[in-house]
């Protein structure tokens, strides 16, 4: 915090006629989902306005920032920088879905209460944005646990890559979404990618077009240029493809789930899926793995604001998934899971 509101101060010092772009360089260091509106209106595009606007008030009015409850085209208000000689800024807050994070948040909830209608003898739970297994289901001295998951295209998570300058090698960006699934991750990286990134270096670090931070490039910044040297380095890395896809075992998902304690997988639009070789048996339904048709990590140089804009190292996990012949409202697994709790 200590280093941003450094920056801050030096924005304010240094960006004689040049406010919106040194702002737009510092809130996209930040990771939020801008829009530009050149030339002196930046969006910023939030599931919740208020908690985005709380994040970034105090160091907006250290800045000269005021916030306008009454400003024209915004109904939520907006953040005002006015300044005659060097330019104006103003900073919207535009009301966004929330995204797959709440997706699946939601599907959560809706599968609990579905649930706790047909099991009304079982307590239902949910773990919500929280660690740990999706559902639980107890008589209050056993628990079955499942993941649930809103589609099998990106919905199994994605992670960030730097590469580390001192090494020459990559490694994960331990986010907070990288160490929810941390396990798995490490796991694909270790076993999966990484042999695969053996000699794949970037030879020219010095490049002004990196996001250099802790002897590390994180991605690519933004400038008018950005576009054409990502082909460039995606021709060096990816040997003039657009990215790198890497073939993974599709055993290897299972067991994952499996090692946090799940029992069972449900897909939505799919159906139900083991993930143990005893939950196969005792509910009938096929072991995960043996319904996966294709299990890839693809490994690009993402963008988040345009051809020009900010890019990061990105790994996507993609899977192909063929459809169960069980429902998780099927009656005969409704059955199933109350004798899971007789047995």
């Amino acid at each position: 915090m200590h280093k941003l509101l450094t920056e801050w101060r030096q924005f304010l010092k240094e960006a004689r006629g040049d406010n919106y772009k040194k702002l737009l360089d510092l809130l996209t260091s930040k990771n939020y989902d801008l829009v530009e509106r050149p030339p002196s209106v930046l969006i910023i595009k939030t599931a919740n306005r208020e908690e985005t606007k709380s994040e970034l008030e105090n160091e907006l009015l250290a800045l000269n920032f005021s916030f306008n409850d009454n400003a024209p085209g915004s109904g939520f208000g907006r953040f005002e920088l006015y300044d005659k000689e060097n330019g104006n800024v103003y900073i919207y807050f535009k009301p966004v879905a929330r995204g797959a994070a709440g997706a699946g948040a939601d599907y959560e909830e809706q599968v609990a209460n579905t649930m706790s209608e047909l099991l009304p003898n079982m307590t239902v739970s949910t773990a919500g944005f929280g660690a740990g297994s999706d559902l639980t289901i107890t008589d209050g001295s056993t628990e079955l646990k499942m993941e649930l998951k809103t589609s099998s295209g990106a919905d199994f998570g994605q992670f960030k890559l730097a590469f580390d300058l001192s090494s020459n090698t990559w490694r994960p960006v331990k986010t907070k979404k990288f160490i929810e699934s941390e396990d798995l991750f490490l796991g694909l990286f270790n076993s999966v990618l990484n042999p695969q990134l053996d000699g794949k270096v970037i030879t020219n670090p010095d490049d002004p077009v990196y996001n250099v931070k802790n002897g590390a490039i994180f991605g690519l910044l933004r400038s008018p240029t950005t576009g054409e040297k990502k082909l460039i380095l995606q021709s060096m890395l990816f040997d003039k493809r657009k990215d790198l896809i890497v073939p993974v075992d599709p055993t290897l998902i299972r067991k994952y789930y499996a090692k946090k304690g799940d029992s069972l997988i449900i897909v939505q639009g799919k159906g139900v899926y083991a993930l143990t070789e005893e939950a196969k048996k005792h509910f009938d339904v096929p072991l995960m793995d043996e319904m996966i048709t294709k299990a890839n990590l693809r490994f690009r140089i993402k963008p988040h604001m345009g051809t020009n804009g900010v890019h990061s190292f990105t790994v996507a996990l993609k899977l192909g998934l063929k459809k169960s012949a069980t429902k998780m409202t099927d009656q005969k697994f409704l059955e199933d899971i109350t004798s899971f709790f007789k047995s």
